[in-house]
C-alpha cells in the first residue's frame, strides 16, 4: 500500500512543480514535514516508507539546486569578464597597448607620417588627418602662418592620427607637418601641407 501511495504521491509532485523551482520547494518541504509529523511514536512503517524515499529524494534537490546557483553565478561572473574584456579590447586603451608593445619590442624610431590631408573649416579650425605611422607612440603637429612665424612652431601633441586645429586666422596661408615619435626618437617630418583659410573665419 505504502508502494502505490508513493508512485502517485511521485507524479502528482512532479507535475503540479513541473519548471516551478519555487512551488517544488515549498510542496517538497511540506511533504517532507507532514510525513516527519505523522511518522509517531512507534514509528509508523508505512509512513516511514513514504519518508525514507521523499526525505532523499527532497535532499537531492535541494543539492542540486545549489550546484546550479553556484554554476550559474560563475558563468555569469565570467560573462562579465569577457564583457569587460571585449569592451577593452575595442577601446583606444588597445592601440595605446600595442604602441607600448612595439616600442618595446621592436626596437627604432617610428616612420614618418604620410598621407597628410587638410581641411578647412568655419570659426578658425581645420582638421588634419594622417595615416597610422608604425612604431609611433605620439604625434607632434608643427604649425606655421606664412608671414607671421618664422618657422614651425608645436600647437599640438597627439596619440591618435587626427586633430583639430582652432585658432586660425582667416585669409591666411598656413603650413602644417606631422612629426611621429617614440621612446627611440623622433621620424623625419611628413610632406608640409599648405592651405588658405576662408576668408569669413
Amino acid at each position: 500500500m505504502a508502494d502505490l501511495n508513493w508512485k502517485y504521491a511521485k507524479n502528482i509532485f512532479l507535475t503540479a512543480t513541473d519548471q516551478q523551482r519555487g512551488r517544488m520547494m515549498r510542496i517538497g518541504s511540506d511533504h517532507v514535514a507532514k510525513l516527519t509529523a505523522k511518522l509517531g511514536s512507534p514509528a509508523d512503517p508505512d509512513v516511514q516508507v513514504c519518508l525514507n524515499r521523499a526525505q532523499p529524494l527532497f535532499d537531492a534537490f535541494q543539492n542540486a539546486m545549489v550546484v546550479f546557483d553556484v554554476r550559474s553565478g560563475t558563468r555569469k561572473g565570467q560573462t562579465e569578464v569577457v564583457s569587460d574584456l571585449l569592451k577593452e579590447l575595442a577601446s583606444e586603451r588597445i592601440k595605446q597597448w600595442d604602441i607600448t608593445v612595439q616600442n618595446t619590442f621592436l626596437a627604432g624610431t617610428p616612420d614618418t607620417a604620410e598621407g597628410l590631408v587638410v581641411t578647412p573649416g568655419t570659426g578658425g579650425t581645420a582638421l588634419a588627418d594622417w595615416g597610422d605611422a608604425a612604431l609611433a607612440a605620439r604625434n607632434y603637429v608643427d604649425l606655421q602662418i606664412v608671414g607671421v612665424d618664422a618657422d614651425f612652431r608645436r600647437v599640438e601633441t597627439v596619440t591618435q592620427s587626427v586633430v583639430t586645429l582652432i585658432g586660425l586666422p582667416a585669409s591666411s596661408t598656413i603650413r602644417v607637418r606631422i612629426i611621429s615619435v617614440n621612446d627611440a626618437g623622433e621620424a623625419p617630418p611628413s610632406e608640409v601641407v599648405e592651405f588658405v583659410t576662408p576668408v569669413n573665419v
